[in-house]
């Protein structure tokens, strides 16, 4: 227990402290005397210390400018006055996390380490950071981390750039972010929820820098400042090393700003609005319906929680009558709901798929189907059951950074209510919500809510072929009318300063000034490797893995199906199985009654494909279909008997069930086209992996396209469909086929093997023999054309088919050029939100970008990297910064249930503890030396020449002539 005195004699009062049984802490609340800031600590045994300071921020446009600030300060500060403190961090310190975040009305800086020394450090730059940063005199960081005009000569075309400006043109590109800006901007008129607090890109190039400056002025103080501890760390250290190095050199100078509550309308609000899509592409069912309501303030945990269960059990369960009504309607509809904890709460009812010529009728048909809902009454068991699994969610905790979820969950009470407590206390909310089940409250909640609640919108969000095409003309106009409204000096300036600013980010930090970013010794580091080992144990011929812990009575529950048992012509029938596994009616069970028998007696279920690559032979392809559960011990044997009805006996003849899973599945599966990183990286793996190729299979563009073949004449091709299922299944589930894994403690395993065993001698005795399965390489080079505002630019190969063994220091190379070479050319200087490296021990190297405005500049850049490790030089003190930083990647924190997964996939690829230990040793003992040894790797890396290009249809169209192949991704 921490003494008044001890908070007193640095600077800090008690406001109250208080034990937290639900997360078994004492927590202090304190308010720094002289500077008005706010701290709260959550105080237990946890090794993974967080730090947090976090500013209420409330922008009046939606020019970005909390978005741009929380990039700006993290480019320099009086005492680390180099470029970017954040990169130098994240290239060298032992941190679990590392981040800066920006909500609608708060900017956040978080940090986390295992390491004192380090946490330390990283708690000085951030504090540093955020109250002394060098934006304030230096416009460069303005101009390159929020937005410039780029003219590298006279008669080239202007254009924008900046890191801020590029990462929400990406974000604007998906249409989900597009729908929830009009939302909140319909609700929220007179304060900032309303505002895009990240930034839309037509208006980030309106912010100045005198109001930039102003805005760290108006809400960077410590009166505005909410600092949160976590872990084990010392209180009285930590409130010492705040007080002194920096809260006592400020004074309080006002009460923090108050987000003025948004009073509601008269009538509900409709807005109809465009998002693009590329041209000539279909506009029928693509057209969003959004149902907005403002539900109460969210420092109210129990309403907030009551919710979250209403949304669950009344639109997003499979069998809610919701969701039969809107398919019964149109077949295609999908609905779901889903609440927004902002101050005051958002409940959004979303359907996808429609048509404009439906929305009314669709609004009338949910509202008229929630008044029936009210008369008849929620189903209790229903709520019963949603709530046992959210409940079990809640405690379990399974989050490795425990102090970044806490201040999560206390923001709320901590911002609105001035009581950071309350967010922590949930078997308060829990016992109430539970309390009202047998009353009509949840029946109140609809009609208080939704059906009598004014404060409300519906949004009407329509696709737009070529839309994007017609936007970017209209900036091209703006941009050449601007251009041509300068005089020629004018214009030479515009030259000279991107010139200038291209200087700035190529000019090098001195070495004294990179030496006054706190850091660690390798004497800090550990040297020994972290390795998690599972006991090989047997159930009847077949294998079961235990990794044991303690797990608070949970099972962690894997049952592995060789999937190189079916013909590679069934791959894609096998990946469709797993995504619509225990969505079906079964022999015993309704599809509805089998989500509520997984609701009572789990906190979770789920089955994927998973594939791998052998560290040795680069041709020695894994894979599995994967059944995933957690459940209670004493939940065992009832979970046992559901795996078989699940996996045995779910009805495929019933085609009317199957036909509307499949056109839920449909729509989920359109979604896979605005994941442009994943979507380019699966494509260009597949040119040259067996991993790559089965992924492209089972979830790239190949099963994206096979998805929608198929749907275009469903009824004709239910029976096809209906046949590959059954021979998948009855292939696949077999008991020669599986092998099972489970991660419990000692004294739950022999329960669970026990219950298990029933599943088991339900599986059939059929032996089957591997398929052979030939997957085409060939260099595809594929540009990828959609709507997308930016491109996603991958290229890479596999080292080990062109002889190179994996070695440890390859993960200081991969730090090296992500932290460094490519993150420097393409997201610095290139304005892309993103440039890094992957190396795999199985051969795999891949070069990437993220919300790239460039595209062959980019590639280019990738074909410069083999000359950048070539010439690479680093004194003793860079390199032990990317010695640490690389051992921080490999120590990152894992809770139980990933350490039980590491465990089985290192028996799985043969990784032994001296695997580890030696890859350890590698990158403590790697000099510079060593990584300029890895330029001839990358050559021949480079000299492939394989690459893929997921990015705008006009940009890609203009630079068609470097690729074999270019396409509309369409939906």
């Amino acid at each position: 227990m921490v003494r008044q005195d001890d908070f007193s004699q640095h600077g800090f009062q008690l406001i109250n402290t208080k034990y937290i049984a639900e997360v078994n802490s004492e927590c202090y609340y304190l308010e720094h005397v002289k500077s008005g800031a706010k701290l709260f600590k959550i105080a237990n045994d946890d090794e993974n210390k967080t730090f947090s300071i976090a500013f209420r921020t409330l922008p009046d446009s939606d020019n970005g400018i909390a978005h741009i600030m929380e990039h700006g300060v993290l480019n320099g500060s009086i005492n680390f006055p180099v470029k970017s403190p954040f990169d130098i961090l994240s290239q060298g310190s032992l941190n679990t996390f590392l981040n800066a975040m920006t909500s609608r009305d708060l900017t956040q800086y978080p940090v986390a380490s295992l390491n004192e020394k380090d946490f330390f450090n990283l708690m000085h730059v951030y504090l540093d950071a955020v109250f002394n940063p060098l934006l304030l005199d230096d416009p460069r960081i303005l101009r390159q981390e929020g937005w410039h005009y780029e003219l590298v000569a006279k008669n080239e075309k202007l254009r924008y750039n900046g890191v801020v400006y590029n990462e929400m043109k990406g974000a604007f590109s998906n249409p989900y972010r597009l729908l929830h800006y009009y939302n909140l901007k319909s609700l929220f008129p007179d304060n900032s929820i309303g505002k895009e607090s990240g930034g839309l890109p037509e208006s980030i190039v309106t912010l100045t820098q005198a109001e930039f400056v102003n805005f760290h002025r108006q809400y960077y103080h410590p009166s505005n400042a909410f600092i949160f501890l976590y872990g084990n760390g010392s209180l009285e250290k930590e409130l010492k090393f705040i007080d002194e190095k920096y809260l006592n050199r400020y004074r309080k100078q006002f009460t923090p700003p108050s987000l003025k509550l948004q009073r509601g309308f008269e009538k509900m609000r409709e807005e109809q609005h465009f998002y693009p899509i590329p041209e000539n592409e279909p506009t029928e069912q693509k057209t969003f319906l959004c149902l907005n309501f403002v539900v109460g303030e969210s420092a109210d945990y129990a309403l907030s929680f009551a919710l979250n269960v209403l949304c669950e059990v009344v639109f997003n369960q499979e069998s809610s009558t919701i969701k039969k009504v809107i398919r019964e309607a149109n077949d295609k509809q999908t609905i779901s709901a889903f609440v927004s904890d902002f101050q005051q709460n958002v409940l959004t009812i979303i359907v996808q798929n429609s048509d404009t010529a439906e929305a009314e009728s669709c609004k009338q048909l949910i509202l008229n189907t929630l008044e029936k809902e009210i008369r008849k009454g929620i189903d209790t068991e229903e709520l019963r059951a949603v709530l046992n699994r959210m409940e079990f969610s809640i405690r379990e905790g399974n989050d490795a950074q425990k102090g970044i979820t806490y201040f999560s969950q206390i923001k709320s009470g901590w911002l609105y209510a001035d009581n950071p407590f309350v967010g922590l206390e949930y078997e308060a909310y829990l016992d109430f919500v539970k309390s009202k089940i047998e009353t009509d409250y949840f029946e109140k909640l609809i009609e208080d809510y939704i059906l009598r609640n004014n404060h409300a919108s519906f949004i009407v969000m329509t696709p737009k072929a070529g839309l994007e095409v017609e936007n970017q003309k209209l900036e091209e106009e703006r941009l050449e009318s601007y251009k041509n409204s300068l005089s020629d000096e004018e214009i030479e300036q515009l030259i000279t300063e991107t010139k200038a600013l291209l200087a700035f980010q190529n000019e090098e930090n001195s070495p004294e000034n990179i030496a006054k970013i706190p850091m660690l010794s390798l004497e800090d580091i550990n040297p020994t490797a972290t390795f998690h080992t599972c006991k090989v144990k047997k159930l009847g011929k077949n294998k079961l893995l235990h990794y044991e812990d303690f797990t608070n009575g949970i099972i962690y529950s894997y049952l592995f199906f060789n999937l190189q048992v079916i013909p590679q012509k069934l791959i894609p029938y096998a990946a469709l199985l797993s995504n619509i596994t225990g969505l079906l009616n079964t022999e015993k069970y309704s599809y509805g009654e089998l989500q509520r028998e997984l609701n009572n007696h789990s906190g979770g279920f789920s089955t994927y494909t998973s594939s791998f690559l052998s560290d040795k032979d680069v041709n020695a392809l894994s894979t599995y279909f994967v059944v995933s559960s957690k459940f209670l011990s004493k939940n065992c044997k009832q979970m046992s008997r559901l795996l078989t009805e699940i996996l045995l006996k779910s009805l495929l003849d019933d085609e009317k069930r199957l036909k509307e899973v499949l056109l839920n599945h449909f729509s989920e599966v359109n979604n896979l086209i605005l994941k442009g990183y994943s979507i380019a990286r699966t494509r260009v793996h597949s040119y040259f992996s067996p991993e790559g190729a089965f992924d492209e299979i089972a979830s790239g563009i190949h099963y994206y396209n096979f998805i929608n073949d198929f749907m275009h004449n469903l009824d004709k091709k239910l029976p096809i469909i209906i046949k590959n299922l059954k021979n998948v299944i009855e292939t696949l589930f077999t008991k020669e086929n599986l092998f099972i894994a489970v991660t419990c403690d000692k004294n739950d395993f022999s329960t669970y093997k026990t219950a298990i065993s029933e599943f088991f001698s339900s599986l059939p005795d059929r032996k089957q023999a591997l398929q052979m399965w030939n997957f085409e390489f060939t260099n595809k080079n594929e540009g990828i054309q959609t709507s997308s505002k930016v491109q996603y630019v991958v290229a890479g190969y596999n080292y080990r088919k062109l002889g190179y063994e994996w070695n440890g220091k390859m993960h200081v190379l991969n730090q090296i050029l992500s932290t460094d070479w490519l993150k420097n050319q393409i997201r610095v200087q290139g304005g892309a939100y993103g440039g890094f490296s992957s190396i795999s021990p199985n051969g795999s190297l891949l070069f990437s970008s993220f919300r790239d405005p460039n595209l062959s500049k980019t590639l280019n850049i990738f074909k410069k990297t083999a000359d950048f490790v070539r010439n690479f030089d680093a004194d003793k003190q860079q390199m032990t910064r990317f010695i640490i930083g690389t051992i921080a990647y490999l120590d990152t924190p894992q809770t139980i249930e990933q350490k039980g997964l590491a465990a089985f996939y290192y028996h799985l690829l043969e990784r032994t503890l001296e695997n580890l230990q030696n890859d350890r040793e590698a990158v403590l003992n790697v000099t510079p030396d060593d990584i300029r040894q890895f330029a001839p790797m990358l050559d021949e890396i480079i000299e492939q020449n394989y690459f893929c290009v997921y990015g705008n249809e006009r940009i890609i169209e203009t630079e068609k002539e470097i690729f074999k192949n270019i396409f509309y991704l369409k939906k």
